[in-house]
């Protein structure tokens, strides 16, 4: 029971919560105005300022290659490029036949 007494209670202040804002409607928006520029300082903090000091990690190891995998990957390129220029068809134009027919 006191759990739906407790839903019905938040259900009645949330119904009731356009209104409430509507009553107090100056002291909302300047809230606004002021909470609106205090979260843009904040985010601009975290993501400028705050990245500005922390310094990237290198990897001590560089990165490295397979060479087998990339051979492999540039001959299977190679080989669809070779298909490609074999079957080179000219593109199909559907309104070429109407004007052959003309």
């Amino acid at each position: 029971m006191n759990i739906q007494k407790m839903l019905s209670k938040i259900k009645k202040k949330f119904k009731n919560l356009p209104e409430n804002i509507a009553k107090k409607a100056f002291l909302v928006a300047i809230s606004l105005l002021i909470l609106g520029p205090i979260l843009s300082i904040i985010i601009f903090y975290n993501y400028s300022i705050q990245a500005q000091k922390i310094d990237p990690e290198v990897p001590k190891e560089l990165l490295q290659f397979n060479e087998e995998k990339l051979f492999k990957i540039l001959d299977y390129h190679q080989q669809l490029q070779e298909r490609k220029e074999a079957f080179n068809l000219e593109k199909i134009d559907p309104f070429n036949k109407v004007l052959n027919l003309l």
